[in-house]
């Protein structure tokens, strides 16, 4: 798939490849950022590993589906491409909560606009994941 934007963070030191639909395909650190006299701006990127990244998805995808009672394939094929468009930290962060807890979050749908929410809802450190059409 084609990259079709690129976000560059420089206080983060981090850039995300985004692909024409919007998905965040790549992530990379920034290495360096510099000038040169000619007024020619070089950033050196790294790509970062993604293998942990997809095996958290993976994980988190079929525990939503378990906690959902969602026996279909598609579902979580939709939830893993909702996926994309969050950031390494917070898949990370929604795996640990989910996964290795104690007491993990209670895991809920909502109908209509459909969403799927990690936690209470009214506070700060839940999850909404809005699943579009």
């Amino acid at each position: 798939m084609a990259i079709e934007a690129m976000s560059l963070d420089s206080r983060k030191k981090e850039a995300l490849a985004s692909s024409k639909v919007g998905h965040i395909e790549r992530e990379y650190n920034i290495v360096s950022d510099a000038v040169g006299e000619d007024g020619c701006r070089t950033i050196v990127l790294k790509p970062r590993d993604m293998t942990t990244l997809k095996k958290a998805k993976q994980e988190l995808a079929s525990e939503i589906c378990r906690r959902l009672n969602e026996t279909g394939t598609v579902f979580k094929k939709i939830l893993m491409d909702t996926l994309k468009d969050y950031k390494e930290a917070d898949i990370l962060q929604m795996h640990k909560r989910l996964l290795l807890d104690e007491k993990p979050p209670p895991v809920k749908a909502t109908p209509g606009c459909f969403k799927i929410i990690l936690g209470d809802g009214r506070k700060k450190n839940s999850h909404h994941i809005s699943i579009r059409e």
